[in-house]
């Protein structure tokens, strides 16, 4: 009975440890989408003001060409609507800009606040393509796997102290070991303890039944939430993949239909100043090209959101350069030295302990696994990226 309730609480613990990872990476991964879509809105942000500057020049020689004669003053009124409709975007995008801005500082923990922050979408990189054969155990990174597994392994641990419940106990031992009274009344009296000790679960055999009965409905209920944390896990990834391949390839369409938009764009108003085409035909060439440019820019958002959402359904967060990765691998030497000062007294008492850490981005409890005999440290670099395995030692 002792060792399913132990094992059970265990799981219990473990379990509340990935939720509370499952957390932080959600938060990670929110503020860095947060954060790409405000640096997009700025950029549209600065693409509107360079169209509304070409709208102002352009309605300025629309004035002059309709205060000498070569144009209606149809061209001139349109001009100015343009001018208008341009300018309205501006302090819509101003706002959404400070909203993000508080969105982020929440996420922080900070009040609102300006967030310091890129000033182009470009400055970022990103992967050109995903590694070949990455095998699908990376899946047991994620959080939401654990923590449904170790609800399996509690649940399953609640089954067994259920079926123990049924049995009768005598304990062999007291308190600071002791001889337990319990077995001396036995020798001395063996039917008084047959009364109470050896008789209550007899009685009591039909609530323990289906006391066992409900932790069996409990555990195969855990089964299947295991089950579809699993298949969540396998959609989520498959989604997200398909996401980072197909935007890759948006992007490079949005890209040449931005070029394409610049060059019809330039040769519309060289002809409008030559009096080849109308003004119409003019404005049609803007607004594609202002409709190229923000396609442009929220293609490189989704594709910086798709490689966020990609590590998330990985279960995995990476530092990609030298120095975050030293800063890193300094905090978690001492959170280590910190975290085995504080194990060192349970380990000696013979007490249970943490048996293996891992760290991928910040220290985290890992599952739940027999270590050897003695204390070692492996840190492990990569591609300027630090994984931390510890393993402490552990006694029954």
């Amino acid at each position: 009975n002792l060792r399913w309730a132990r094992s059970a609480s265990i799981a219990e613990y473990l379990q509340s440890i990935e939720a509370q990872r499952a957390l932080r990476m959600t938060i990670v991964a929110e503020v860095a989408q947060a954060y790409y879509e405000l640096v997009a809105l700025d950029t549209e942000l600065d693409i509107v003001k360079q169209t509304l500057k070409a709208r102002e020049e352009g309605v300025r020689l629309a004035r002059i060409r309709f205060a000498g004669g070569l144009t209606s003053e149809t061209s001139y009124r349109q001009a100015q609507v343009e001018l208008a409709r341009t300018a309205t975007l501006v302090p819509d995008l101003e706002r959404k800009i400070s909203l993000k801005e508080n969105d982020i500082a929440y996420l922080a923990g900070e009040y609102p606040n300006k967030i310091a922050r890129s000033r182009l979408l470009q400055e970022f990189n990103s992967p050109e393509t995903l590694p070949v054969g990455l095998p699908s155990t990376l899946l047991e990174r994620r959080p939401d796997i654990r923590q449904a597994e170790q609800k399996l392994i509690a649940a399953n641990a609640k089954v067994g102290v259920a079926y123990t419940n049924m049995f009768p106990r005598l304990a062999l031992t007291g308190g600071f070991g002791s001889e337990s009274t319990s077995l001396s009344e036995l020798l001395k009296s063996p039917y008084a303890v047959m009364e109470g000790a050896l008789l209550t679960p007899i009685f009591g055999w039909g609530k323990n039944r289906a006391a066992l009965k409900a932790k069996k409905a409990a555990y195969e209920a855990e089964v299947h939430s295991y089950e579809k944390a699993v298949l969540e896990a396998f959609k989520e990834t498959r989604n997200a993949i398909v996401n980072f391949n197909k935007i890759k390839e948006v992007y490079e369409l949005r890209a040449n239909l931005e070029r394409s938009a610049k060059s019809y764009m330039d040769l519309a108003q060289l002809q409008y100043i030559n009096g080849v085409i109308n003004y119409l035909d003019v404005l049609d060439a803007q607004r594609g090209y202002f409709d190229a440019q923000i396609g442009l820019s929220n293609a490189i958002r989704d594709e910086l959101i798709a490689v966020v959402q990609l590590y998330k359904a990985l279960g995995v967060l990476k530092f990609s350069n030298k120095e975050a990765a030293a800063r890193v691998e300094k905090l978690l030497r001492s959170a280590i030295a910190n975290w085995e000062q504080k194990n060192e007294r349970k380990a000696e008492a013979g007490e249970l302990c943490v048996s293996s850490i891992s760290v991928d981005c910040a220290t985290t409890l890992k599952r739940m696994r027999p270590a050897p005999q003695g204390r070692g440290y492996r840190i492990r670099k990569r591609s300027n990226h630090v994984t931390l395995f510890v393993d402490t030692l552990s006694k029954n």
